[in-house]
């Protein structure tokens, strides 16, 4: 299944911070935050918890344009907007992509899984 970096904020560390960090440890690329994609919620069925997500989603620009595979990313590929309807991805994520593009105009982007 793929996914876009996500993660959780440390009781130390500002948002912003938070989702560079999470970035760079999941893709190996620094990035900056450029503004708010949107507010997504995700219910998630884990082993019978029935878990809540509110996930904020931010347009990052990166500072360096090569990932690597990480401990936290097995692999990652660039894929055509086109496809995202039909992406092995959880609902939430190809939402958050397509509300991207409808923002961005952008073709590409990158996953990892």
């Amino acid at each position: 299944m793929w996914v876009i970096p996500m993660g959780y904020v440390q009781s130390n560390e500002n948002v912003v911070d938070a989702v560079a960090r999470e970035v760079k440890e999941e893709t190996g690329i620094e990035t900056e935050v450029e503004g708010l994609v949107g507010v997504y919620d995700d219910r998630i069925d884990m082993e019978a918890a029935d878990l809540h997500h509110v996930i904020v989603c931010y347009r990052t620009k990166a500072l360096t344009n090569q990932p690597k595979v990480t401990r936290e990313a097995r692999e990652w590929v660039w894929k055509d907007r086109k496809g995202i309807e039909r992406l092995d991805a959880p609902r939430v994520v190809r939402a958050m992509l397509s509300d991207y593009f409808e923002s961005r105009g952008s073709r590409w982007f990158s996953l990892f899984s």
